[in-house]
């Protein structure tokens, strides 16, 4: 991310089985940091115990969230 050249990022959270508020909150830095940059995230493989968390905090409003990286890819294609 300290690259300025960085513009998109998935992230893959398969064998995710856990995150708090410090993981939703690196994940919206990470987020605005490529929107600044006319970039995009991508979050993909979400586990259903993290799924109910980005639900409740309302990141599928905001997140790209794909259920495979295959799918993130194609998704980061079209803004590329």
């Amino acid at each position: 991310m300290d690259d300025p050249a960085t513009r998109h990022i998935i992230l893959n959270a398969e064998g995710l089985t856990f995150m708090d508020s410090s993981g939703i909150g690196v994940i919206l830095g990470r987020y605005k940091k490529l929107q600044a940059r006319d970039g995009k995230l991508v979050v993909c493989g979400v586990s259903p115990p993290v799924h109910r968390l980005f639900e409740m905090a309302g990141l599928f409003k905001v997140l790209n969230v794909e259920e495979r990286e295959s799918q993130a890819l194609r998704t980061l294609g079209e803004a590329v």
